[in-house]
C-alpha cells in the first residue's frame, strides 16, 4: 500500500467502526459494519509486514542462473540477460555483462 494511502485505510476503517457502532446502539444493528472496519484496519496492519521482503526469501543466492538468452531491450537499448529461478521457474531480465552480437 502506497504511504498515501495508509491514512486513507485508517480513516475508512475507523469511520466504518465508529458508524457500525452507532448504528448497533440505536438499532442494535451495525455488526456488518464493524466487523468490515476491522477487515480494513486489520488489512492496513498487516500489509506492512508482508510489504518489502527479501528478495532471496532465505533461500541460497544460486538458485539464479543464466540461461544464455540475451536481447536488446527496445525501451531502453540495453543488452539485457535471461535469468531463471531454479526452485521456481521464475525468469528475470537484467543487463548484461559483454557484448552481445545482434543477427538480423
Amino acid at each position: 500500500m502506497a504511504n498515501g494511502l495508509r491514512p486513507v485505510g485508517w480513516a475508512v476503517g475507523g469511520t466504518l467502526f465508529v458508524a457500525g457502532l452507532v448504528l448497533h446502539l440505536v438499532t442494535g444493528h451495525g455488526y456488518g459494519l464493524i466487523i468490515g472496519s476491522l477487515i480494513v484496519i486489520g488489512s492496513v496492519l498487516l500489509e506492512r509486514r508482508y510489504r518489502n521482503r527479501p528478495a532471496t526469501d532465505g533461500l541460497p543466492a544460486d538458485r539464479w542462473t543464466a540461461t544464455g538468452e540475451r536481447f536488446i531491450d527496445s525501451e531502453s537499448g540495453e543488452a539485457m540477460q535471461v535469468w531463471v529461478d531454479s526452485l521456481t521457474g521464475e525468469r528475470r531480465y537484467l543487463p548484461a555483462t559483454g557484448s552481445i552480437a545482434i543477427r538480423d
